[in-house]
């Protein structure tokens, strides 16, 4: 095969020839193509391997994001078990204490636990923030009354009454100056001052007892709230 000649001209010098064979030409060619081809795939494999590593960073942070709030709804439900617990120690005492004096007070009245602690809740209307609040010789009752249906606009009408359940089992109907009927379309708030009982004291009280009627006389929400749970 015959070999190609290269001329190679300088200003004041001679001619120079190279020759050179046609393979080392398609040599040198094919090695340029090679190395075009590696450079675009390892542009591309870069690329590629780049938006990767972005997508794999961003689903990270998106785990860590929900495995940080499913951590405190987590820590909340172990709250709001602990409350349960709390609550239910609190009933059992109660309990406990109710049978006590009954097996030491022989013939006097069975305590109804169902009565005193039962709840009722016709999904109707339901009382909200309830708090307890002792200044000197007054009691501070606030609490909101809500439609547990918010999309119904209709008025509502019906009263409120409310009773102290004492640790002994005893309960004691509180008696308000302010007007308990009450006329909502949304939410009705109260805020209610009495003045403490010479019959009983802070440390007799047990909880507190809402309940409301609607319309009069005919129950749709009945709780009892723990005072551990109410004070301010």
């Amino acid at each position: 095969m015959n070999k190609l000649s290269i001329l190679i001209m300088r200003d004041n010098s001679k001619v120079r020839r190279i020759r050179i064979h046609p393979f080392v030409i398609r040599f040198l060619l094919y090695m340029f193509i090679v190395l075009m081809i590696g450079a675009g795939v390892s542009i591309y494999g870069g690329m590629y391997f780049w938006k990767e590593n972005k997508n794999l960073s961003e689903n990270i942070h998106i785990i860590q994001k929900k495995l940080q709030l499913t951590t405190i709804e987590l820590k909340r439900l172990q709250n709001m078990e602990l409350l349960r617990e709390d609550h239910m120690m609190d009933i059992s005492s109660v309990f406990n204490s109710s049978q006590k004096d009954v097996y030491q007070h022989e013939g006097e009245r069975n305590i109804n636990l169902n009565h005193i602690l039962g709840n009722i809740d016709q999904h109707i209307l339901v009382a909200n923030n309830v708090q307890i609040k002792f200044i000197g010789k007054k009691i501070k009752i606030s609490f909101d009354i809500n439609k547990s249906d918010h999309s119904n606009q209709d008025i509502i009408k019906g009263d409120v009454k409310m009773h102290f359940v004492l640790i002994n089992g005893d309960i004691v109907k509180i008696e308000s100056k302010k007007e308990m009927f009450f006329e909502l379309r949304n939410m009705k708030k109260y805020n209610i001052r009495i003045p403490l009982s010479d019959s009983y004291s802070k440390d007799d009280i047990f909880g507190l007892r809402i309940t409301i009627n609607y319309p009069k006389n005919e129950t749709v929400f009945c709780e009892t709230y723990p005072l551990t749970d109410i004070l301010l």
